[in-house]
């Protein structure tokens, strides 16, 4: 079963992420997890838990 994980960004990091980053580009984040919920995407049941980021860092990978 699929895990969905809405990530949480909010204040400066928000700003910074929004101005710096784009589409396609692969990010790590630092963040808590909280609990997975019941969710449904495209008729697909799976779950779905939300990261409270702390940090968002461009991969260079």
């Amino acid at each position: 079963m699929p895990l969905f994980t809405h990530c949480i960004v909010r204040g400066a990091h928000a700003e910074h992420a929004a101005s710096t980053l784009h589409s396609g580009h692969r990010v790590i984040v630092l963040g808590q997890l909280r609990p997975p919920s019941p969710a449904f995407r495209g008729g697909q049941k799976g779950k779905t838990a939300e990261l409270g980021v702390v940090e968002v860092a461009l991969s260079l990978r």
